[in-house]
């Protein structure tokens, strides 16, 4: 998941859009031809804008749940923001 959000100069977020992290296109990234690299990025269009309304709560302004990928709960230790390890995870 990539986080976008912009604020004022008061510092209050104005707007918050939530996207997977598989959206857009893949840059080449020939740097070594012998061992290339997989491609992650899909073109995925899930994502959620949320926009700060008048009377300070979020409305969501747009919400894709459709990935254009399998999704597998199996994987999700995979996922970036899983990969912090707790302290009682290390030391077992």
């Amino acid at each position: 998941m990539t986080k976008k959000s912009e604020g004022e100069e008061d510092e209050t977020v104005r707007y918050v859009i939530l996207a997977c992290a598989r959206g857009g296109k893949a840059q080449n990234r020939t740097l070594n031809v012998t061992s290339p690299r997989p491609i992650r990025k899909k073109e995925c269009k899930a994502k959620i804008n949320a926009l700060k309304a008048a009377d300070e709560k979020f409305r969501l302004t747009t919400f894709h749940n459709i990935h254009n990928y399998g999704l597998s709960p199996k994987k999700s230790h995979f996922f970036r923001c899983n990969r912090e390890v707790s302290e009682s995870v290390k030391e077992s």
